[in-house]
Parts: C-alpha cells; sequence; structure tokens
C-alpha cells in the first residue's frame, strides 16, 4: 500500500527531532535501529507529499509524534520489528493519509491514528502486514473513511476506531 514517489524532492536522513522544509515531495527517513525514539517528525503544509519511514528495529517508538501539518498527501511505513509502537500519528490535516505497518509488532500498544478529518472512504488506509502488527492501535476517525486491510498475522480486529476523541 505504501507507494513514494521522490522527484525533486528532499530527502532528509532523521536522527532525532526532523522537520521538512521544502515546497514538494519530503521523506523524512529513520532507518537505523532505536533512531527518532521520542522524536517529533514534521512534514509541512508547503509539502505536496509527504512521506514517513520507520524501516529499523525500535525505530519511530515510544512517544514520537508524527505530524502532517498539511501536507496534502500524507504516507508512513512502519517496516522495521516494534517500529512506530506507542507512536502518536497526526494525519487530520492532510487530505489522504496512509500507514503499512509491516515490521513484527508495529504499530502495537498505544499508537494513535487520527485520520484525515475530510476525504473520502479509504482516505485514511491502514495495511497491518506482520504477526503482532497493529494490536491495540487506536485509530481516531470522525469522517468515517478509515479502511484497514490485514495480512501475514496482522490484525485489523485488534483496532480500536473512535468517532471523535483524541490521542
Amino acid at each position: 500500500m505504501f507507494i513514494m514517489s521522490y522527484v525533486n524532492g528532499q530527502m532528509l536522513n532523521c536522527n532525532g527531532d526532523c522537520t521538512c522544509s521544502s515546497r514538494k515531495s519530503c521523506t523524512l527517513n529513520c532507518d537505523n535501529e532505536d533512531v527518532c525514539i521520542d522524536s517529533k517528525l514534521n512534514c509541512d503544509s508547503n509539502n505536496k507529499d509527504c512521506y514517513v519511514i520507520c524501516s529499523k528495529k525500535a525505530s519511530c517508538k515510544g512517544n514520537t509524534e508524527i505530524n502532517s501539518n498539511g501536507a496534502k498527501v500524507f504516507s508512513a511505513l512502519c517496516s522495521g520489528e516494534d517500529s512506530c509502537q506507542d507512536a502518536n500519528i497526526d494525519a487530520s490535516d492532510s487530505n489522504e493519509f496512509d500507514i503499512t505497518c509491516s515490521g513484527k509488532s508495529s504499530c502495537k500498544g498505544n499508537t494513535c491514528i487520527k485520520c484525515p478529518i475530510y476525504g473520502k472512504q479509504g482516505d485514511c488506509a491502514v495495511a497491518c502486514d506482520a504477526q503482532d502488527s497493529c494490536t491495540d492501535l487506536t485509530i481516531i476517525d470522525t469522517a468515517g473513511i478509515y479502511a484497514c486491510v490485514d495480512s501475514n498475522g496482522g490484525d485489523c480486529d485488534e483496532i480500536t476506531v473512535k468517532s471523535s476523541g483524541s490521542c
């Protein structure tokens, strides 16, 4: 589900707090073990598309805050084992959002996702593609646009969906 088109954009290799400043596409890349833990990863409203990649064990874990900040299309890939566990992901002011949780136990625990507040069905897409991924994940979906696909031991039935509230 995660699709990244990197053309004339900005690629930032993050080692903690990270913010995009490009007026085009932007990628925030957390690709080392235990990197971006308890960090703030921020896209920008000037970004056409913004991608966050948490590809190694425990990357983007803990009290990490991942914010679209108005980026038009916002995507996250949590492919490392335990990546994005307990993270808060705010896509509420983007037009479209998708996340792929393909690392074992990724997006698990107190992870919370705020879906775009406007959109159509499927504009908040979650893929749970690994063993124990998405267990106890919370989705805040005020617009009723959330959709989930699971495989390889991931389980959409383990997700709590709320129509209001906060993370």
